[in-house]
């Protein structure tokens, strides 16, 4: 976490010193998750997620690069059979996973009209599971920190779009929804176990360094 940390504050101040297009952007996103894997009898559900991130942007011209710090919620609802003397019952329970990552991220810009555009983007970065617990505790492991069976930490993509309202000169509303693809692969048997999020995120972009260009050229 302390290395994550010392890299948002370094790429912060190499954003900070481009000065022209740079801005802070939080951002709060609620949505569902679920699983995909090589388990075909299990009835995967989707679950609550929710996420939020603090990004660091730049924008050059129409396009917007983004890196920052994001925390995120995946996992699934499912069931497992098991035996209860004298019948196997199939017992549900949910699987909660707690990651925190480093997003990266390309936009460009639409104009629709002065205040409003819409912003595709797509992205990638590094994540780390940072805990996974099961709610049934009829499963072994239940209740309990279950990271040592994943891959603790790799790669996820994203797409997302959203519209951007510019409120003034420092300040834009954006909202929008959002993908997540996080491939994952079991350090038990080589099993596959990919998560995704789908979520609508609401946030601001708040540009804390203003480009004289802005001012009235002289004369």
């Amino acid at each position: 976490m302390k290395k994550l940390l010392l890299i948002f504050l370094l790429l912060n101040s190499i954003l900070s010193y481009s000065q022209e297009g740079a801005f802070l952007e939080p951002s709060i996103g609620l949505g569902i998750t679920s699983k995909k894997d090589d388990y075909p009898h299990e009835d995967n559900q989707n679950i609550t997620s929710y996420n939020t991130q603090l990004l660091l942007g730049r924008r050059k011209n129409n396009w917007i690069f983004n890196i920052g710090l994001s925390f995120f919620r995946t996992g699934y609802s499912t069931y497992s059979p098991r035996l209860i003397d004298p019948l196997f019952v199939n017992l549900p329970y949910v699987v909660v996973i707690s990651n925190v990552a480093i997003p990266v991220k390309l936009g460009y810009e639409l104009h629709i009209s002065k205040k409003f555009s819409v912003v595709p983007s797509l992205g990638s970065g590094f994540t780390i599971t940072t805990k996974m617990v099961s709610t049934n505790e009829e499963i072994p492991g239940g209740g309990t920190a279950l990271s040592a069976h994943i891959n603790t930490s790799g790669l996820f993509f994203n797409a997302q779009t959203y519209v951007r309202y510019q409120l003034n000169s420092r300040f834009a509303f954006i909202a929008g929804p959002a993908f997540q693809y996080i491939p994952t692969r079991l350090n038990v048997d080589n099993f596959s176990q990919d998560y995704y999020t789908l979520t609508f995120n609401a946030g601001l972009q708040y540009h804390y360094i203003i480009k004289h260009a802005m001012q009235k050229p002289k004369k």
